[in-house]
Formats: structure tokens, sequence, C-alpha cells
């Protein structure tokens, strides 16, 4: 076991190495998902769901990814079972990541409601004390309007953060135990 790496040294590796890949993507992905919307003026649309979905799963896949292959590198793992013993605690983390991501995801997508409201308040205000029923049902309408899109946008980032990091897992188990197989052909 001593030409061996001990699992707790591969984790430690994983997780520094995670968050800072996780900055560094994350935080051009961030970029990309806030900047590039405001110069096509998508708005709330399937299309900026769909380009903020793919950016938010290649640059968590990246982070992961890169993460794994760094804390490996030069590792001896010999067995598959060391494999799995170092996978373990990597899944249970990216699963207690996936977690705060999705608690991210239900703070995001309240706020996103909260200013639909505010907007559409503004929108239809009261003008000079006098309040019109059209107005009123307008400002009714515009709510619901604005409840439903962020529901619909929220579930669809947590559908996706669910498949995203249930993939992750599996992958980091993969990657781990391919890295043993790769090995004993060298």
């Amino acid at each position: 076991m001593e030409d061996t790496v001990d699992s707790r040294k591969v984790v430690g590796r994983f997780i520094g190495r995670y968050i800072a890949w996780g900055i560094i993507i994350g935080g051009i992905s961030f970029v990309l998902e806030n900047l590039i919307p405001q110069f096509v003026n998508w708005k709330y649309t399937s299309t900026l769901i769909i380009y903020q979905t793919v950016l938010f799963v290649i640059s968590t896949l990246l982070a992961i990814s890169f993460a794994v292959r760094s804390a490996i590198k030069g590792t001896k793992i010999t067995s598959k079972e060391e494999a799995m013993q170092i996978a373990k605690p990597i899944k249970v983390l990216l699963i207690i990541v996936a977690l705060f991501v999705m608690i991210a995801n239900l703070l995001y997508g309240y706020g996103i409601q909260q200013s639909g409201y505010k907007d559409a308040e503004n929108k239809y205000k009261v003008i000079n004390g006098i309040e019109d029923e059209q107005q009123k049902e307008l400002l009714k309408l515009e709510k619901e309007k604005v409840h439903a899109t962020s529901t619909i946008y929220l579930a669809g980032k947590e559908i996706v953060a669910i498949f995203t990091y249930a993939y992750a897992v599996i992958y980091v188990e993969l990657m781990i135990v391919n890295s043993v197989e790769k090995k004993k052909e060298e």
C-alpha cells in the first residue's frame, strides 16, 4: 500500500481543484450567461433557457472532468476496489454540490419572479390615484404570466441540474476506474 496513494489525498486534491476550476469555468460561464443575452434581447424566451442550460451543462462537466483528471494525475491506483474507494467520497461530494446548486436555483428563480412582479406593477401603475378595472385585470394577468414563466424556468433549471450531476456522478466513477485499466496497460 506504500506505492499507492491514500484516497483522502486524492479526494482533497479533487476538492481543491474542483473549487479552482469551478471558479474559473463557472465565472466565465456566468459572464456569458448574463452578458450575451443583453445584446441579443432574448428576455425570457426558450432561446435564453436553452442557451443558459447548454452553458451550465458544459461548464459543470468541464470543471468536474478537469478536477478529476488533475486529482488522479500521477497517482498509482492499482485496483478497481481502490478506485471505487476514491470515487465514493467524490460522488457524495458531487451530490451535496448538486443540492446546493438546486437551492441556489430556487433563490434565483424567486428573485426572477419578484423582479417580474415589480416590473408588472410599474407597467400598470395607478395614475393620480385612479384605479381602472382594466388596469387591475391586466396587472393580475401579467402577474400570472410572470408566475408561470418563472416556474417553468425554475423547473427546467432544476431538472437540468439533477441530470447534469447524475451524469457527473457516473462519469467520475468511470474516469477513475478507467484510469486503473489504462495504468495496467502501460
